[in-house]
């Protein structure tokens, strides 16, 4: 099944409030952007400058992810110049995509094309087995695997290789590579984590663009966490699903942020183990979607 399909229109509407001299040093300067979807939030680090940076926040929200494309397209029809992409989640996946040179046409053929079934399954497909793996299968309700004589308990429904080596492939292909680290790319950017072992928030900037990826959108339970040195690193969405703050700790002195948080599911919608871990994923998600 492919959940990315879904048609996105932009409809914008945009406020300006401009800032005023020192003696009001209390207005900023916001611009609000709605797109169908998503939320466009603007806020200021400071007052304006001739040249000042601009960073875009994009937000985890599964499938409704792709509204992030939309956003980008409206920002790039109106001349908007980003100078820093700080991404969480499904934000990360397309803020990276885009930040190392593909376009918004690019990355949604890309999303298009994955079997998304095929990335969450952590076992065989049914078509891959012989007909008695399929029926000796069939006989349980659910299977065991042991560690000598004490049953293993898996840390997740997968291990999330399969998500990796995608993220691995779309970036060896991309238009700019990371040498040094991620301003090396076309534009700066940032994967946002969180490491289970301190609770604090892991802003990544160098190393690997695709495993820095993966850990933002390592989906507690779902995926396995990504170990990277004292660190076990899950989705950027528990602590901050819409990572503002980070962006301003990054030196931004204004940042676009695109609000695209899953809705919950209905009750027959949740029956399938990894969307259930979605849907309790979103509402931890819910709170830490907020404007700081």
């Amino acid at each position: 099944m492919n959940y990315f399909l879904k048609p996105i229109t932009a409809i914008v509407f945009i406020v300006f409030i401009i800032t005023s001299f020192p003696l009001y040093g209390d207005e900023v300067y916001t611009k609000e952007i709605l797109i169908e979807g998503a939320e466009v939030f603007v806020k200021n680090n400071q007052d304006i400058s001739d040249q000042p940076k601009i960073a875009l926040v994009l937000s985890g929200g599964g499938a409704r992810g792709l509204v992030h494309l939309g956003a980008i397209e409206v920002l790039e029809k109106n001349n908007i110049r980003i100078d820093l992409i700080v991404g969480t989640s499904i934000g990360s996946v397309i803020g990276g995509l885009y930040a190392s040179g593909y376009t918004c046409n690019e990355i949604t053929q890309i999303l298009k094309s994955v079997n998304w079934d095929d990335i969450y399954r952590d076992s065989a497909q049914r078509t891959t087995l012989f007909p008695s793996q399929i029926d000796k299968r069939d006989r349980y309700l659910i299977s065991v695997r042991f560690n000598g004589l004490s049953p293993y308990i898996p840390s997740s429904f997968t291990p999330g290789q399969k998500i990796l080596t995608f993220l691995s492939e779309q970036l060896l292909k991309a238009r700019y590579q990371v040498y040094n680290d991620f301003d090396d790319l076309k534009i700066s950017f940032r994967a946002v984590a969180t490491d289970l072992v301190s609770g604090k928030q892991i802003i990544m900037k160098n190393g690997n663009l695709a495993e820095a990826i993966n850990a933002s959108l390592a989906v507690p339970l779902l995926f396995s966490a990504i170990e990277k040195d004292s660190m076990l690193l899950v989705d950027g969405g528990l602590l901050s699903n819409l990572p503002v703050q980070a962006a301003l700790d990054e030196g931004a002195q204004k940042t676009i942020a695109v609000d695209a948080t899953s809705r919950l599911r209905e009750k027959d919608d949740v029956l399938v183990p990894w969307k259930l871990v979605d849907q309790a994923t979103t509402i931890m998600s819910a709170n830490s979607t907020t404007i700081d």
